[in-house]
Parts: structure tokens; C-alpha cells; sequence
């Protein structure tokens, strides 16, 4: 992102979350993989972090995390993917 790290577009999301409401998951996808760096992107509002190089199970039980998540208090809103549909456009 030539404009904004991950932090900055996570920091902007989550405050306009706090306006207009809504859940927007966020998935860190890094090639750092220390603890540290897990720990400051979960402190940051990402919902998941995932170390390179990214495997396809890990990807997929980010994904349903994430999907699942809500903030406190907020009622479940519509599906936010289709399995199906995702796994098409990623040619499996």
C-alpha cells in the first residue's frame, strides 16, 4: 500500500466503524512472525494475523474466524461470503 501501512488502514476502519457502525474483519497477512508482531497487530483492531508464507488451512480458519466476528454487543449480520464463490476465484 503505497499510501497507508496495514496499522493506519486498520486504525481508519475501526474508527469509522465507530460512526457508522458495522464490522469490517481484518485478516494481518505478514511475513514478521514473531509474537511481538501478533500481539501489535491484534492491539492495532485486526481481528486475525497469519505469518507467511500463508498456508491454505490456516487461510480458511482465519477466514471463518474473522467471518464470525462481531463487536460486543452486535447482532449477526448477513453471510459475509460464500465458500463456494471464494474458493472459485482462488482456482480450487
Amino acid at each position: 500500500m503505497p499510501e497507508l501501512d496495514g496499522f493506519q488502514v486498520v486504525q481508519a476502519v475501526r474508527e469509522r466503524e465507530r460512526t457508522a457502525g458495522g464490522h469490517l474483519p481484518v485478516i494481518a497477512l505478514t511475513a514478521r512472525s514473531r509474537e511481538e508482531d501478533r500481539q501489535r497487530c491484534l492491539a492495532a483492531g485486526m481481528d486475525d494475523f497469519l505469518a507467511k508464507p500463508i498456508q491454505a488451512a490456516s487461510l480458511w480458519a482465519a477466514i471463518e474466524r474473522a467471518a464470525g466476528a462481531r463487536p460486543a454487543g452486535g447482532a449477526p449480520g448477513p453471510a459475509l461470503l460464500d465458500a463456494g464463490v471464494l474458493l472459485a476465484a482462488c482456482g480450487g
